[in-house]
């Protein structure tokens, strides 16, 4: 009888060779340098060296004016990125750290912190705020810790929306810290006084 062809299945081949490259790589990506990994590209300035970003702000200076000091490339990836460090360092160096409030936080704190945003707190029949839950709120957004923020009492099935997001870093544009806006008019403002004529009539 003749033999019958050998049926190969490549779907086997490929899963058992792909098995053993990620084994390889594996193994062997401990002992490579990063320098292998992180090649300069092609076309830009080889004797540019750009020292590491570390805590120290000497270095970080000297790492701005490295920066500052690449010259312009023709190719189209390292245009970008070159274009990315520079507005990175025109949005820090037109960072804004003022950040100004309107002071009923601390006018009212004796007074059941009236005025101020308690939306999904705990309150009493009156529609004041439980003292508690709101300094716990406020404990929560001096440390930043997840913990803190989940140990905040909640008055009902709402909840706080977005309490964190002042944690995130915006990648795209200057980062929201680095913007100012006018703080909101006090309670006993007239500005407030039309708002409330105007919303509520």
């Amino acid at each position: 009888m003749p033999k019958k062809p050998l049926v190969r299945k490549p779907t086997l081949v490929f899963l058992a060779l792909a098995s053993i490259v990620c084994t390889i790589t594996l193994l062997v990506s401990p002992f490579l340098n990063f320098t292998v990994l992180a090649k300069v590209p092609k076309g830009f300035p080889q004797e540019t060296s750009i020292v590491a970003v570390n805590p120290s702000v000497d270095n970080f200076e000297q790492l701005v004016d490295q920066v500052r000091q690449l010259p312009d490339t023709k190719d189209r990836r390292n245009q970008a990125f070159l274009n990315r460090l520079r507005a990175a360092l025109n949005q820090r160096n037109n960072f804004s750290l003022d950040h100004p409030n309107n002071g009923d936080e601390q006018l009212y704190a004796n007074q059941n912190y009236l005025a101020n945003f308690t939306k999904a707190l705990p309150h009493d029949a009156l529609g004041q705020v439980d003292t508690s839950a709101y300094t716990a709120e406020l404990s929560a957004i001096k440390t930043g810790n997840f913990e803190d923020f989940e140990a905040i009492p909640l008055g009902g099935t709402a909840k706080l929306a977005n309490p964190e997001s002042a944690y995130a870093f915006e990648l795209e544009g200057i980062d929201s810290h680095g913007l100012t806006i006018p703080p909101a008019p006090t309670f006993s403002s007239a500005e407030t006084a039309s708002e409330i004529g105007e919303d509520y009539w």
